[in-house]
């Protein structure tokens, strides 16, 4: 069974500077899902990587994340950008799996 790890890629909930959970540390969201990606990417590796059936890829938001539509009520993903989220995730889901999937999400 393949295993898939995603990461974000671009502006998300957690960095976008309205979250006032987080305080907007764009630098530093930034910086974690590199160290992710750098992690996920190297750990697959050392077990087989894509052979083994472990794949890494990233994830962007699409169309770009809104903050004046896309947080939930504590400045969680919400429903809206958990959509945006599964746009980006279900071509991977696609290329990985061969699944015939729903277009127009």
């Amino acid at each position: 069974t393949p295993v898939l790890c995603l990461y974000p890629l671009g502006l998300i909930h957690t960095s976008h500077s309205s979250n006032r959970l987080l305080k907007g540390k764009v630098k530093r969201q930034a910086a974690l899902a590199t160290d992710i990606k750098e992690w996920a990417e190297a750990a697959a590796a050392e077990l087989g990587g894509e052979k083994a059936g472990l794949y890494v890829r990233g994830v962007a938001m699409e169309p770009a994340f809104d903050p004046e539509q896309d947080f939930g009520l504590m400045y969680e993903i919400g429903h809206k950008a958990q959509l945006k989220w599964a746009r980006g995730v279900v071509p991977h889901v696609k290329a990985i799996m061969g699944w015939d999937v729903v277009e127009g999400c």
